[in-house]
């Protein structure tokens, strides 16, 4: 049985999605900053280190392993914000029902209904992550990689990354 909602209802599930849902984007623009940030910090750092006339793969492969760590790293982040996102979307949709607020929402037009809650916001997502990759890529080439080993690791990478947020979607539904 379910009883009518009052404001205090209304309020408390509104408030309670805002802040965990902004704070979730939030995070994941902050995980991509910050990655990107320190990319360019350490393949700084190695660049000043190192003259660059000695740029070879044996001299910086421990700083191409960092910044290879830092881009898998934040794909993990970005899939679990994004994990705990599509949770939170189910635990509304449940207090929905249990409050009678889902009799509210179905007042509302559905642009944004249960079957896009995996998938809603994750095209950003994969976007980060594909900068993310790039930027691993332009790190590791200029740490005096060749090419091609740039190519597979930021491939790599975006595969990696791309991977954890479909597995990380697919496994909160």
């Amino acid at each position: 049985m379910t009883r009518q909602p009052n404001d205090d209802d209304r309020f408390a599930l509104y408030a309670h999605a805002h802040e965990d849902l902004w704070w979730a984007k939030t995070q994941e623009w902050n995980v991509a900053n910050w990655a990107l940030l320190l990319i360019a910090g350490i393949v700084g750092v190695a660049r000043t280190l190192i003259p660059t006339s000695e740029l070879v793969p044996g001299r910086t492969w421990v700083f191409a392993a960092l910044v290879l760590s830092v881009g898998v790293g934040a794909g993990w982040y970005l899939a679990s914000l994004h994990a705990n996102i599509v949770h939170s979307r189910k635990v509304y949709r449940a207090l929905e029902t249990q409050t009678g607020i889902g009799q509210l929402r179905a007042l509302i037009p559905k642009g944004a209904g249960e079957e896009t809650d995996r998938e809603r916001g994750s095209g950003f997502l994969y976007v980060m992550c594909v900068g993310l990759s790039l930027a691993v890529a332009l790190g590791v080439l200029l740490l005096g990689m060749p090419t091609w080993v740039a190519i597979v690791v930021g491939s790599v990478v975006s595969l990696a990354d791309v991977i954890m947020l479909g597995r990380a979607a697919l496994a909160s539904a």
